[in-house]
């Protein structure tokens, strides 16, 4: 197959197979005079782009109204961008653009729907659901190489089951493939097309539909240029959509095993380091080496990578849990958790017992921690004088759909508010994930031998598959993260590195929604033990962030919540007994845990580098989980002080 990276030829900007059940031009297009319909649709699509529309009914409508005005006179854009002549040739790109807008509302309340739903089960969700599918067909329908509507309906059909994992990981590919051919030719036409006395306008739909909507290229004015009068005085960036789509296949195929496909995709980017395809697969380490079983650690008395498992809170604690965190519970809805940055909550440990020689409580979260998982954690230490100097713990939580889930990215557990005062790191001695759901198809964790300090990369990983009621503790200075889940997916990949072909067909069958996969979240709640209680420089009146208090109960009624069975008239309720067969094991190791990507690249072409003179792409930021990385290992340490946001 061919190299369509190395090949500027537009052939597979031709490509169009017009399928006998979407719309075609009536004979009304012959009574109507196409630069009066082009300046007409352009007025009423500029006008929806400048104004900031928040009902979004009202901006659907619009958009529909502007389809029903193209949709009699048009037919799919078939030629090459090179035979664009005026502005009416770009009408079925301008259609193309405006059912993208429309696919990507009917996505937005798919998505809404069905984080409350919990599934595709319920009426309004399947609707929304193939209102989408269908704009998206008609999107590539009249544009075929509209990357962006490629790249989205790939995420479409890949969060909800509805196009086979080779189908997915096509329309990635094929979206990587237009948006660089787009932007390459675009750019050509911009700087060398004439179009008479229709060239400005001509090149303003180019800008703002070729480049900006299909490939996501923008114009980029240096900070020092802003007062500039040069017309050169800026550039055009990468394409957003290739970027995001080669990390998407890049992402998909690592997790697939198909490594050097994935690599093809990950030369576009500059890069240092990957995930080792041994950690992906998780090939066990066997070794016994002193070398290899003993991490790196700044706290020589931190454990070792633990599982507890066997019911780690007994029956009743554990549902209590199950409940509380569920995905529909108010704890989600009214923390905000959905749109909010990091935030937790803090705690201190009373040394004082009660005469079951666990500590009274008021609430859920204090049993749980305190009574069940802290004797885990000392009992991972094995270390008396460190277990006595926990004074604290930090706990938040997670809710992922399984489907949509790709990971988290890969970070360091630190004291924000150390860090943003004085820059200052600092880890809990102790982490850890107590997991409420999982099974094999839900993401491994993975903690990486490397700290901060570390001058070097990682040559150890361990992974933590989750399960129902198990527990993992590992040194609170590790690199640690979660890989993306596989969900129900199980359709084959293509198995070879060969690039992708110029174009082909992209009408593919979305199959129907059915019941997704038994473990519809991943749940999992996490704890740092501290030693040392932290300081108390938060915002005043700030309700959520980092290591908060447990806001009042008369106003949050999930804190209500955690106190129901605790306080009864100011008697504490029993408390179950912990549980008793729990098994502790070290975690499953892969080694070496990262691959020199410039040591693999030594005689490739292109690598690390644009083609042609083109920049390399960048990591679409959202969604990029470091592991993929530039500059390692200091660019996880630059990372604590790069980030919005904790993690």
């Amino acid at each position: 197959m061919a190299n369509v990276d190395s090949d500027s030829s537009e052939e597979h900007l031709t490509n169009s197979n017009e399928e006998e059940d979407h719309p075609k031009p009536t004979k009304k297009a012959k009574l109507v005079d196409l630069q009066t319909l082009a300046a007409s649709a352009w007025g009423h699509y500029r006008n929806l782009l400048e104004n900031d529309n928040t009902n979004d009914d009202d901006e659907t409508e619009q958009l529909q109204e502007l389809c029903t005005l193209l949709q009699p006179h048009i037919a799919p854009f078939k030629q090459s961008l090179a035979s664009i002549r005026n502005s009416t040739d770009m009408l079925p790109i301008l259609a193309s653009v405006v059912y993208f807008h429309l696919a990507s509302g009917a996505i937005s309340r798919y998505l809404a729907a069905e984080a409350t739903t919990g599934g595709t089960g319920h009426e309004q969700t399947r609707l929304d659901l193939a209102q989408a599918q269908e704009w998206i067909d008609l999107s590539i329908h009249y544009f075929p190489c509209n990357s962006v509507a490629l790249s989205t309906g790939a995420n479409l059909g890949r969060m909800s089951f509805t196009l086979p994992e080779a189908a997915v990981l096509e329309w990635y590919e094929q979206a990587a493939l237009h948006a660089r051919t787009v932007r390459r030719e675009t750019l050509r036409l911009l700087e060398t097309g004439d179009y008479g006395i229709d060239t400005d306008m001509v090149k303003e739909w180019m800008e703002l539909l070729l480049l900006s909507q299909v490939a996501g290229v923008e114009y980029v004015v240096e900070e020092d240029d802003e007062e500039e009068e040069e017309e050169d005085a800026g550039h055009f960036s990468a394409s957003s959509v290739e970027g995001t789509s080669r990390f998407m296949a890049a992402m998909l195929f690592s997790r697939a095993g198909n490594h050097d496909r994935a690599f093809y995709h990950l030369r576009k980017f500059s890069l240092s380091h990957r995930l080792h395809p041994n950690v992906w697969e998780g090939v066990a380490n066997t070794a016994t080496t002193p070398t290899i079983s003993k991490p790196r650690l700044t706290a020589t008395t931190a454990p070792t990578p633990l599982s507890f498992r066997g019911g780690v809170l007994p029956p009743k604690l554990y549902q209590r849990m199950s409940e509380f965190f569920a995905p529909d519970a108010a704890y989600w809805k009214e923390t905000g958790y959905a749109n909010r940055g990091y935030y937790s909550f803090f705690a201190d440990i009373d040394t004082v017992k009660g005469t079951s020689g666990r500590q009274p409580t008021t609430n859920l979260i204090h049993d749980v921690v305190v009574n069940h998982l802290l004797p885990l954690a000392k009992q991972a230490l094995n270390d008396d004088e460190a277990a006595s100097q926990i004074c604290g713990y930090e706990w938040w939580a997670h809710t992922r759909l399984v489907k949509a889930n790709l990971g988290h990215v890969l970070h360091f557990d630190t004291d924000a508010c150390f860090l943003a005062d004085n820059e200052n790191i600092v880890h809990p001695l102790v982490s850890s994930v107590l997991y409420i759901t999982g099974d094999e198809t839900t993401g491994a964790t993975i903690v990486l031998d490397q700290t901060p300090q570390c001058e070097t990369v990682a040559h150890l990983c361990w992974r933590s598959a989750p399960q129902p009621n198990s527990y993992m503790v590992f040194p609170g200075n590790l690199l640690h993260g979660v890989l993306p889940c596989r969900g129900q997916s199980t359709a084959e990949t293509p198995n070879d590195a060969t690039p992708p072909s110029n174009g082909g067909n992209m009408k593919v069958q979305w199959t129907p929604a059915t019941a997704t996969n038994p473990v519809q979240h991943r749940l999992t709640f996490m704890v740092g033990f501290k030693t040392r209680r932290v300081p108390d420089q938060r915002k005043k009146g700030e309700l959520y962030g980092p290591c908060a208090p447990l806001p009042p109960a008369d106003t949050e009624s999930w804190a209500k919540e955690l106190q129901h069975g605790y306080l009864d008239n100011g008697l504490r309720i029993a408390l179950e007994p912990r549980q008793q067969g729990i098994s502790m094991q070290e975690l499953p190791g892969a080694l070496p845990a990262w691959e020199d990507i410039n040591r693999k690249a030594v005689g490739e072409q292109g690598v690390n580098e644009g083609d042609n003179g083109e920049p390399p792409l960048e990591f679409p930021r959202a969604i990029d989980h470091q592991f993929f990385v530039n500059g390692a290992p200091q660019c996880f340490r630059d990372s604590l002080f790069d980030k919005d946001e904790s993690d």
